[in-house]
């Protein structure tokens, strides 16, 4: 009945670059589970509810996303249905189609807003408030066996910097998928031997 809505919130300090809240309101992203059974993974049970609202972990029973943290999630997920859909004046989610039915458009809606931080305050006083306080947050307790706390986009981007060296690294499953869709769409072997 309400979507599941992701949202972004990107910034960057001088010294930590690219922080980032990107992020659907459902506990995971169908997606996520989707590429964990290709892999031969156990999806947790919590992520998914079937048709009658029970929850499952069987993506063939799957009917709707559990969202993050209960009502406050839907709440979340509410509120951004409003500004993305009424906004615009776009289709009201009844009136969407499916993302997985490829014949038609979804007719998705979007919102994007900018912050001018210069209004606010010197941007540059804005980035070293953020450059501190990640470093404070940085000083947390450790859990055993957690070797550092992450701020939001960190993993992702050492991993972008990492690619960018090193190449990206695909599971099995997933390469060979891709190669599976390259045979399909009659690509030359030589253009996806990278993959194998």
């Amino acid at each position: 009945m309400v979507g599941n809505n992701p949202f972004g919130i990107g910034l960057n300090g001088e010294k930590n670059k690219e922080t980032a809240i990107d992020q659907a309101c459902s506990i995971s992203a169908k997606g996520r589970a989707v590429m964990m059974a290709k892999q031969g993974m156990e999806i947790p049970m919590g992520w998914f509810l079937d048709e009658n609202g029970e929850p499952t972990n069987d993506l063939s029973k799957f009917s709707a996303m559990v969202p993050m943290a209960a009502h406050k999630g839907y709440g979340i997920a509410f509120g951004i249905e409003v500004l993305s859909g009424f906004l615009s004046g776009g289709a009201l989610p009844q009136n969407m189609n499916s993302q997985a039915d490829p014949k038609s458009c979804e007719l998705a809606n979007q919102f994007f807003a900018a912050v001018n931080i210069s209004f606010f305050r010197d941007p540059a006083d804005f980035k070293k408030s953020l450059d501190e306080y990640i470093d404070w947050i940085k000083l947390s307790k450790l859990k055993a066996g957690v070797d550092s706390v992450k701020y939001p986009g960190e993993i992702e981007h050492n991993a972008s910097v990492r690619a960018e060296k090193e190449g990206i690294q695909l599971p099995d499953p997933v390469a060979r998928d891709r190669i599976g869709h390259a045979v399909k769409f009659g690509l030359e072997p030589s253009d996806y031997a990278f993959l194998q």
